[in-house]
């Protein structure tokens, strides 16, 4: 709920509840945002944790980063699906417009594809979902909103078309295969715009006892010698 902006109105709620009030927080991960909520709704809580408060990836999942202009991520990706005809997958996108586009062009192609994004509505969403989890597709498209809490047990691969908007997002996408003790992959595409994650990605293909590809060293050594560039895309679940 604070990914898709409802910070404001979670405070106005419980800022008109009683003081004198049991209240319980539970959260999938507890990055910087949840932590400053349990600090300013509860009083001296107990915190119960399941694993470790440190986001990182599972090492169930194999982790591939693939640099190259934009112009070629079509091609990548269907090179990708091409040689994965049999595997159930994701493939996360930044904007809305480029899920309709892309599952636009892999209907052409002949693929089963469906794809999920804010500007579906809620029985286009379940269509697309129920499809997907039934295995009456192999290919979701989605933005960040498929991110967290999809619940498909069996999906084998993970695409980054779109490199997501912060380094806790990709382990979010990623941990989508590999669940339940699974073996998944996940592919990443990066282009001269996402320099600057470079280096927190590094962090967390090491932290899972990932191979460090030697062009990522390189272009995380180049941006650091050169102007930062800029980012004109906006983000749209």
């Amino acid at each position: 709920m604070l990914n898709m902006g409802f910070e404001k109105d979670i405070r106005l709620i419980v800022g008109q509840i009683r003081p004198d009030k049991q209240t319980l927080l539970f959260s999938a991960t507890w990055p910087k945002k949840i932590d400053v909520l349990s600090k300013d709704f509860l009083n001296n809580p107990i915190m119960l944790s399941t694993s470790s408060l440190e986001l990182t990836p599972s090492k169930t999942i194999t982790q591939h980063t693939l640099i190259m202009e934009e112009q070629y991520k079509d091609e990548n990706l269907f090179n990708i699906i091409n040689s994965r005809i049999n595997d159930k997958m994701i493939i996360f996108v930044t904007r809305k417009k480029t899920a309709d586009e892309l599952e636009n062009k892999l209907r052409q192609q002949g693929m089963q594809a469906s794809c999920i994004h804010g500007d579906k509505t809620q029985s286009e969403r379940d269509k697309a979902y129920g499809d997907f989890k039934n295995n009456r597709t192999r290919i979701l498209i989605a933005t960040d909103i498929a991110a967290r809490g999809l619940d498909v047990k069996d999906i084998n691969l993970v695409i980054n078309y779109d490199f997501p908007m912060d380094i806790e997002s990709y382990i979010h996408r990623i941990g989508r295969t590999g669940r339940a003790g699974a073996k998944g992959e996940a592919f990443t595409f990066i282009t001269s715009r996402d320099r600057r994650y470079i280096k927190e990605l590094i962090g967390i293909l090491q932290s899972s006892g990932q191979e460090v590809p030697p062009n990522l060293l390189s272009m995380v050594r180049s941006y650091s010698k050169k102007p930062s560039y800029s980012d004109s895309s906006s983000s749209n679940d």
